[in-house]
């Protein structure tokens, strides 16, 4: 939604439309890595399915970089195994 989205709408509109869930994630995953200052991709990734599922428990050893990415959303639990 801001300027440092340019690249991003740039090569969505030059590979033609994305599946709107798997655009949703991307800019959630994107917007949570910001916010953290994080780099960890994968682990955004998981935490915007959840954040789009509503409500969801996210079990990790790795509960550190996970509740980072979450801090936003309190409706997603970091449970570590």
């Amino acid at each position: 939604g801001g300027p440092r989205d340019v690249p991003v709408n740039r090569v969505l509109n030059a590979i033609g439309p994305a599946a709107a869930t798997l655009e949703a994630h991307g800019r959630i995953a994107g917007r949570l890595l910001g916010l953290a200052r994080s780099s960890s991709t994968l682990d955004a990734i998981v935490v915007a399915h959840a954040v789009l599922g509503s409500t969801a428990v996210i079990l990790t050893g790795d509960e550190e970089d996970l509740r980072r990415l979450a801090a936003p959303h309190p409706e997603v639990l970091i449970l570590g195994l």
